[in-house]
């Protein structure tokens, strides 16, 4: 079989792009020099003249992008779950922050103000402040404190009351103090200081108002002797000063017993004269022609108790005669008798007047003129 061998010796190789063929430029250099002729660019033409290469071939321009408007990127699904996941932190930040001011920051201010106000003797306001803050911490019992604090205080200054001198106050700061400490004790020594103080000035009943209230043994004493005082000094003759003047005679205290027989007799008051209404004069002198009118009044005595008494009338020292007084008879009570003497045996003379107890002891005497 026959072959025709072809001459490759003069054949460009496949890749017109390689470098490594200097045939191929050589071979595209002749045939550009043979098949074109170069016409020089018009005047007025306004194209860009294609650029060359170094090997003398026209390059192409390159074409004009045209502009594709910008698609707007949608966030990522990814990317939004993020974003709520942060804002949801730092709620949480900001709520856990508040929630700290609120419950940690703001009541431990308000605490320690009020141990500040504690500190400075500012207990009214140390309480309010205890209170508000309700059972945070040992507000509780810090109000306890503060409470027995203001007690020591005051008891503190009614000590200082005390040793001044000043009992009056130091008594009355005392007894608010309510039994606080040994506060009964001093109030009994305040009553007993004022109570000398009292007696000092024989102002007898307020002292014994002072030492009653004492517990002290020398108080006592005071008592018996204030007592026997007042009793002396008393002219009403009332049922509180009998009972005073019975408990020192029954005491034997000094002369009490005829003190008390000598307070609580009994009292006439007398006048004569010529008038039955008249319960206030006497005159001295007394009508002999007409009636004869001896008017009475009692006082004294035991109080409550009543007298039994006789009346008896002599005329110019002849027979005494007795007028008909059978009842018992009282204090604060006004009587009279009367008598006519009819023709008297002389112009001149007197009547006399006589009231006796039950045993013919003299309670009073009275007598008048007769003209």
């Amino acid at each position: 079989m026959a072959t025709n061998k072809t001459d490759n010796t003069n054949k460009l190789p496949e890749n017109p792009d390689s470098a490594l063929n200097p045939a191929w430029d050589t071979a595209e250099a002749q045939a550009d020099k043979t098949d074109f002729a170069v016409v020089p660019p018009s005047k007025y033409d306004t194209s860009v003249p294609a650029a060359t290469n170094k090997s003398g071939k026209k390059e192409k321009a390159p074409k004009e992008k045209k502009e594709k408007p910008e698609k707007v990127k949608e966030p990522k699904q990814g990317g939004s779950k993020k974003k709520i996941l942060v804002a949801a932190i730092a709620i949480i930040l900001v709520a856990a922050i508040a929630l700290c001011t609120i419950f940690f920051i703001v009541p431990l201010a308000k605490y320690s103000k009020a141990n500040k106000l504690f500190a400075q003797g500012k207990y009214d306001e140390a309480i309010a402040a205890y209170t508000a803050l309700g059972d945070y911490k040992d507000a509780p019992e810090k109000i306890e404190e503060v409470k027995a604090q203001i007690i020591e205080d005051r008891y503190a200054a009614a000590a200082e009351f005390y040793d001044d001198g000043k009992f009056e106050e130091a008594k009355a700061a005392f007894e608010d103090l309510d039994g606080y400490k040994d506060s009964a004790d001093y109030i009994s020594n305040c009553n007993y200081q004022l109570g000398v103080k009292a007696m000092a000035e024989k102002d007898y009943k307020t002292a014994l108002e002072f030492f009653e209230e004492s517990t002290l043994e020398e108080a006592a004493e005071h008592i018996t002797e204030c007592k026997y005082q007042i009793c002396l000094a008393d002219t009403t003759n009332s049922k509180e000063i009998y009972a005073m003047f019975k408990e020192l005679a029954d005491a034997n205290y000094k002369d009490s017993a005829d003190q008390l027989k000598e307070h609580f007799k009994w009292v006439f008051t007398t006048q004569i004269n010529n008038d039955e209404s008249n319960t206030k004069d006497n005159p001295g002198t007394v009508d002999k022609h007409k009636k004869i009118y001896f008017h009475f009044q009692i006082s004294g005595g035991i109080p409550d108790d009543v007298v039994n008494i006789k009346v008896s009338y002599r005329k110019n020292g002849g027979e005494e005669s007795f007028f008909n007084f059978d009842d018992d008879y009282k204090a604060g009570e006004e009587y009279w008798a009367s008598v006519e003497l009819g023709k008297p045996d002389s112009d001149t003379g007197e009547i006399i007047f006589t009231i006796y107890d039950k045993d013919d002891n003299v309670f009073a005497t009275n007598k008048a003129t007769l003209k």
